[in-house]
C-alpha cells in the first residue's frame, strides 16, 4: 500500500438528482441528471464530485414504428480495487443510443438498435485504455398474448483504443443469442438466454465463448418476493488491461411488512475469469471470486418522504494475494420527491 493511505475510512456522500418528462402529441421527451459529492475523512485525496445526465425521446410513427433516441454523459470514480491503491481515476463517459422497434403489443417482434460510446480516464496510468466503441443489434421473434416471447438476436460491437502502444488492443465482437420469457403463472416468471460470442483482437484469430442468463422471479403473496439469477457476460471494455468474462449468481428476497416498511436482502457471487488477448505480454491475473451480502431497510413515512438504512459486506479471493480484500459499508439515505 502506498504511504499515506489508510486501509479503512469513513465516507460521507450527498446526492442531488432530478427527473423531468413531458408528452407532446404521441411523442415523449425526458431528461434526468444527478450530482454526487463524496468526502473521504482519512484518505482526503480521494474526495471527488461525480455527475451524470441524460436526455431522450420516445416517439410513435404510424401503427408499426416506435423510434427512440437518447444521449448522456457521466463522470465517476474508478473501481474499488483502484481506489484501494490510491489511484484517483475519474472516468468520463459519453453514450448515444437509438432504436427502431415495433409496438410491444404486436405478435411479431422486430427491432434495430445502434450505440456509440467513448471512455476517457483521468489517471495517467489508465489513459492507455481510452477508447471509442460502436455497435448495432438486430432482433426478431414472436410474442404471445399472455406475455411470453422468443427472440433471436445478432449483435456486433467494435472497440478502438486511442493509444495503440502500451494500452488495449482493438477488437470486434459478434454475438448470436436466443432469448425467451415465460410467465408460468401470475406469480412465477422465467427468463433464459443462450448466446455464442465471437471475440477477435487485431491480428489474432477469433475466440468463442458461451454467454447467457437464467432467471426466475416468484411472488409469494403480497408480502414476499424472491428472485434468483445466473448470467455469464463479458465485462465492459476500457476498465482493465485484460479482458474479463464474468459469471454472476444472485439470490434476492423482499419482505414487505406494509406499504411503508420493507426489507430487501441480496446475496451474490461474481467470478471474474481473466482472458488472454489484450496484453501482448505479461502474466494473467487469473480468476477472482467476490462474495457479497447486502440488506436495506426501507421506510416511507409519507408519500413524498422515504428513508433507507443499508449495510453491505464483501470479500474477494484472487490468484494474486495483493488483489484480495474484505470490505463492509453502512449507509443512511433520505429522499424527498416533490
Amino acid at each position: 500500500m502506498p504511504s499515506g493511505l489508510y486501509r479503512s475510512d469513513d465516507i460521507g456522500s450527498g446526492l442531488l438528482q432530478g427527473r423531468w418528462g413531458t408528452r407532446w402529441s404521441r411523442q415523449q421527451l425526458f431528461a434526468s441528471a444527478n450530482i454526487e459529492r463524496q468526502e473521504y475523512r482519512r484518505n482526503s485525496g480521494m474526495s471527488h464530485t461525480g455527475h451524470s445526465w441524460r436526455v431522450g425521446w420516445q416517439g410513435v410513427m404510424g401503427p408499426w414504428l416506435r423510434p427512440s433516441l437518447s444521449y448522456g454523459e457521466s463522470r465517476r470514480l474508478g473501481a474499488f480495487e483502484d481506489v484501494a491503491l490510491g489511484i484517483k481515476d475519474m472516468q468520463d463517459e459519453r453514450r448515444l443510443e437509438g432504436e427502431l422497434a415495433n409496438p410491444q403489443e404486436r405478435m411479431l417482434a422486430l427491432s434495430l438498435a445502434g450505440s456509440w460510446r467513448t471512455l476517457r480516464h483521468g489517471s495517467h496510468l489508465y489513459q492507455p485504455l481510452d477508447l471509442d466503441e460502436s455497435g448495432w443489434r438486430a432482433t426478431s421473434g414472436l410474442r404471445s398474448r399472455q406475455g411470453a416471447s422468443l427472440l433471436l438476436g445478432w449483435e456486433h460491437k467494435q472497440t478502438d483504443y486511442l493509444q495503440q502502444a502500451g494500452g488495449g488492443r482493438d477488437s470486434d465482437q459478434d454475438t448470436l443469442s436466443l432469448t425467451g420469457h415465460w410467465p408460468v403463472t401470475a406469480r412465477l416468471s422465467l427468463d433464459a438466454e443462450l448466446g455464442r460470442l465471437g471475440w477477435r483482437y487485431a491480428g489474432d484469430s477469433r475466440r468463442h465463448y458461451w454467454v447467457g442468463r437464467l432467471a426466475a422471479r416468484y411472488e409469494a403473496g403480497a408480502h414476499h418476493q424472491f428472485d434468483a439469477s445466473w448470467q455469464r457476460r463479458e465485462a465492459p471494455s476500457g476498465e482493465r488491461y485484460q479482458s474479463v468474462i464474468n459469471d454472476t449468481a444472485r439470490l434476492g428476497w423482499v419482505w414487505q411488512w406494509s406499504e411503508r416498511l420493507g426489507l430487501e436482502q441480496r446475496l451474490s457471487q461474481v467470478r471474474a475469469d481473466y482472458q488472454p488477448g489484450v496484453l501482448a505480454g505479461g502474466d494473467l491475473l487469473g480468476d477472482e471470486t467476490t462474495l457479497s451480502y447486502s440488506a436495506a431497510l426501507n421506510w416511507r413515512p409519507s408519500e413524498r418522504w422515504s428513508t433507507q438504512l443499508s449495510w453491505e459486506w464483501g470479500r474477494r479471493e484472487a490468484s494474486q494475494d495483493y488483489r484480495e480484500y474484505d470490505y463492509q459499508s453502512a449507509g443512511l439515505n433520505l429522499s424527498y420527491i416533490y
